[in-house]
């Protein structure tokens, strides 16, 4: 009986020690060969994993937060939320998207640079939003209007908050 008790108040102390906040964290699965250029950007991006260590640092957050990055054979599928599993799924023939959708634009090779830091751009402000769908279902957060619109709301305000003197998004 008392070593019972023993192991019962071990098993606490150490659940308590090591009891961990939920987190977001982000995941690159192995890219496609095509998808190799984004996957390689994207793991070596500072402004992208400042967006996670952002709301790390600055909210509690009531379940982990996976973030992943992947290659989808289905290239309908654009990025989204999945409330079931609480993930952002961002399929990386996300950029090749914009960047061809861009392309439009950023017409001449001159305008490279400006049209890479616009697709990062895109890349934050969707990476933002979807994190907006994760807050609005886990915290219960009310809204006032339609939740796309508050999603990108806040997707601009964390922008500005986080980055407003980077030079990499300008």
């Amino acid at each position: 009986m008392l070593l019972k008790a023993i192991i019962g108040i071990m098993f606490i102390a150490n659940s308590l020690v090591f009891a961990v906040e939920p987190k977001a964290k982000m995941f690159f699965q192995k890219p496609s060969e095509q998808d190799t250029e984004i996957y390689n950007f994207l793991k070596g991006d500072q402004d992208i994993q400042l967006a996670v260590d952002s709301l790390n640092d600055n909210l509690k957050l009531s379940s982990d937060l996976n973030i992943i990055f992947n290659s989808v054979t289905d290239k309908d599928t654009g990025p989204y939320y999945d409330s079931y599993t609480k993930e952002v799924i961002i399929p990386y023939h996300f950029w090749n998207y914009v960047k061809k959708v861009s392309a439009l634009h950023f017409n001449n090779n001159e305008k490279l640079n400006e049209q890479k830091v616009f697709i990062k751009n895109v890349l934050l402000h969707t990476l933002y939003h979807e994190i907006a769908h994760y807050l609005i279902d886990t915290l219960k957060l009310p809204i006032t209007g339609i939740e796309e619109n508050v999603a990108d709301e806040f997707a601009a305000l964390s922008i500005i908050q986080n980055y407003q003197n980077s030079e990499s998004l300008s």
